[in-house]
């Protein structure tokens, strides 16, 4: 996995960018998030991730994130998010 998908969120628990199309955005996710929760988190590049929650789904994969969060994104630049779409099509 890429350092630049891995996000740890505030107030602790952690996460992996797994898709990013347009302003969505798919997460796996050791910690849920309410739809129409803003959860914020910081990269492993050191950007901070901002999205707007719309759903979370409990998806047990044997990676130890177990949740998936659909959203779209916040504030993303666009310098950001090419840097995101690139990593996300080539971890597919």
């Amino acid at each position: 996995m890429s350092a630049g998908l891995s996000v740890a969120w505030q107030g602790g628990g952690d996460g992996r960018v797994v898709s990013l199309g347009g302003e969505s955005v798919t997460v796996r996710s050791s910690k849920p998030f309410a739809p129409g929760s803003r959860p914020e988190g910081q990269l492993g590049s050191g950007d901070v991730l901002r999205l707007k929650t719309h759903r979370c789904r409990r998806l047990e994969q044997g990676d130890g994130l177990v949740f998936t969060i659909e959203g779209r994104t916040l504030d993303m630049s666009r310098e950001l998010r090419a840097r995101l779409e690139a990593l996300t099509s080539g971890a597919g």
